[in-house]
Parts: C-alpha cells; sequence; structure tokens
C-alpha cells in the first residue's frame, strides 16, 4: 500500500516539511489501515518539527486524525472495515493519506460528529482530561472552567454531559463553536483529505 506523507529529515521551520510517497507494508497484530480524512495540527506539531521536542529523524508530523478502517491485521476485534474513527498521540505521522495505526488507540466517530471535528477536538479532550486532574491541585479554587478557548469550553459541556444536560452531540458543538470563533481553517491535503489549522 502507497501512502502519500509529510515527513522531515531535519529540524527547522515549514520549509522542512516534504511531500513524500512511501510504502506502508500490511497490517501486523493488532493494527489497522486507515484512509485518513482530516487531521488536526496543533502547536505540538511545530515544536516537533522545530527541534524543541526532539524526535529522531526523519519524522512524520501530527498527531491526530480521523479516518475510515481500510484493513484489519490479525487480532483486531472492536473494529470492521468501513468504521469511522480517530486518534491522538503516539508515534507522530497523522499528516498522511493512510496510515497503519494500533487499533487500541482508536475511538468509533458517532454518527452525529464530522471528521473534522473529531480530529480536531481529540487532543483538546485529552488535555481537557489531565487538567482536570490537575485541577484538583489547586482546592477547586482555580480548575479548568476558568479556562477561555477550547480548552474551557470542553470542560464546561464535558460537566453538563456528565451531568445530563447536554448530549455528546452538545459537548462537540461547544467545542466546535469555540473552534469556529478562534479561525480553524480547512486547508486541502494531498489526498483531498483536511488538515484544520489556526490562522
Amino acid at each position: 500500500m502507497q501512502a502519500h506523507v509529510v515527513r522531515f529529515h531535519e529540524a527547522g521551520g515549514p520549509e522542512v516539511l516534504k511531500a513524500e510517497q512511501v510504502d506502508l507494508g500490511t497490517c501486523g497484530a493488532g493494527q489497522v489501515l486507515l484512509r485518513q480524512t482530516a487531521c488536526g495540527l496543533n502547536s505540538l506539531d511545530t515544536y516537533q518539527r522545530s527541534g524543541a521536542y526532539k524526535l529522531p529523524l526523519p519524522s512524520g508530523c501530527g498527531n491526530e486524525a480521523a479516518g475510515v478502517v481500510e484493513a484489519i491485521g490479525p487480532d483486531v476485534k472492536e473494529f470492521r472495515i468501513g468504521d469511522r474513527v480517530a486518534y491522538a498521540m503516539g508515534e507522530p505521522g497523522a499528516y498522511a493519506s493512510h496510515r497503519i495505526y494500533p487499533a487500541s488507540r482508536l475511538v468509533k466517530i458517532p454518527d452525529e460528529v464530522s471528521d473534522e471535528l473529531a480530529a480536531a477536538a481529540m487532543l483538546k479532550g485529552m488535555t481537557t482530561e489531565y487538567l482536570e486532574g490537575l485541577g484538583k491541585l489547586f482546592t477547586g479554587e482555580v480548575g479548568t472552567d476558568k479556562l477561555a478557548g477550547p480548552i474551557g469550553i470542553a470542560r464546561l459541556s464535558g460537566d453538563a454531559a456528565r451531568e445530563g444536560i447536554a448530549p455528546f452531540v452538545g459537548l462537540m458543538a461547544a467545542v466546535s463553536l469555540n473552534l469556529a470563533i478562534f479561525n480553524l481553517l480547512p486547508i486541502p491535503i494531498l489526498d483531498g483529505g483536511t488538515i484544520l489549522m489556526l490562522a
């Protein structure tokens, strides 16, 4: 399987990013082949590309994406071909048309949530969850409910969802609205999918 990917062979600015075609091989045990439809762009990606956060080189780019399962390796039972899924973190490489990825790190995307929103919200949700735990250290006086931006909105919407006030779709809509406020722009990627980029 050939995939179009964005990689860098040296640390630096955006000019070090190169479009390449690579052979992915086949899925191993516990892995799936994804046709990626959207990926999120985060500050972490630029820190990794610039060398501020060291990575072995050459390296792929991007830490969160959404896509469709196209093939399944041995021992994968929780996903089927055609499932819409999303992920965040792991080895960088989300800026790609296709990717082999561990099934254990994937989540299914509900029908009501677009691939673009799922790709853009995964890392923010993980950050919100982390800050929730960290907020307990602040004796309840300062927590993620005081944050502006996508993390604060995700936290507040998460509270509403836990209390039964808002369904999951409401949580995602709130995150989507906040991302729109911060000028999240879709830009095309190699295979016609989308990267979400902060302007």
